[in-house]
């Protein structure tokens, strides 16, 4: 509220439009199609999906790529970068269900140098590495938290982060839940499922794809493949403690 009565942007930023024009900015080729009047320059600025995954993506360094930042600072340059956005959605859909599909796959397979572990420990090595210090306590008035670190949380969260087999785990876990639980469980294991994949596509569908978008998804799927497992035991002990002859299994 207090964002939106001073600057008449909603959000905690003024550049809500930049991120979901990186979702296009490496397959809009305006080829067949007009792009908006203003936005033609966007048209050869494709980018590697590479360069979109490393800390501080391309579009907000306008130093070094003018040509994004043409329009203006946030959120000048919103409304013309949303209607690309949106021009380059309707005119290549196929292309934006694969950029969407194949970022979706990286939360399981990520690419060399952008998994979890590996932007754990970059925090890591910014909070040690004398120039990284220097720089962080440039953006921050309390120094000292540029410039110390526990070791004991970081080295907790290399140890327990999850990789892309533990996230597709969670995911199979998590579909399986359906059939394997019965009643209000399976409802809320809908739900739980429904939520936690809708976390991991919608976070690459208006944006791209970045180690930290899975997070979200951990505690709803990780629910799910709780109650899948709690179904699997449960159905287990049915069919054990079934009389011989027996049809049909109890129901909750």
């Amino acid at each position: 509220m207090d964002n939106h009565s001073r600057t008449g942007v909603w959000g905690l930023t003024k550049a809500d439009a930049f991120n979901p024009y990186l979702r296009v900015a490496s397959f809009a080729h305006c080829v067949g199609w007009r792009p908006p009047v203003g936005t033609q320059p966007l048209c050869s600025r494709r980018v590697p999906p590479a360069a979109l995954w490393k800390p501080g993506p391309f579009v907000w360094a306008c130093l070094s790529d003018p040509g994004v930042c043409q329009f203006g600072d946030p959120p000048d340059a919103n409304s013309k970068l949303s209607a690309f956005t949106q021009a380059a959605i309707w005119h290549q859909p196929g292309d934006y269900l694969s950029a969407v599909t194949t970022d979706v796959s990286r939360f399981i397979a990520p690419p060399r140098g952008a998994s979890q572990g590996d932007l754990l420990r970059l925090l890591h090595s910014s909070f040690w590495v004398p120039p990284n210090v220097h720089e962080m306590a440039s953006y921050y008035s309390e120094r000292s938290a540029a410039s110390t670190a526990s070791s004991a949380p970081v080295a907790y969260a290399l140890a327990v982060h999850s990789t892309g087999a533990t996230i597709a785990i969670l995911i199979i876990l998590g579909l399986a839940s359906v059939p394997l639980c019965q009643g209000r469980e399976r409802a809320m294991t809908v739900l739980l499922a429904a939520t936690g994949l809708t976390l991991l596509v919608a976070s690459v569908a208006t944006a791209t794809y970045q180690p930290r978008f899975a997070l979200p998804a951990l505690a709803p799927l990780s629910a799910a493949s709780a109650l899948a497992l709690s179904g699997a035991i449960t159905r287990i002990h049915e069919r054990r403690t079934r009389p011989s002859g027996a049809t049909g299994g109890s129901r909750r």
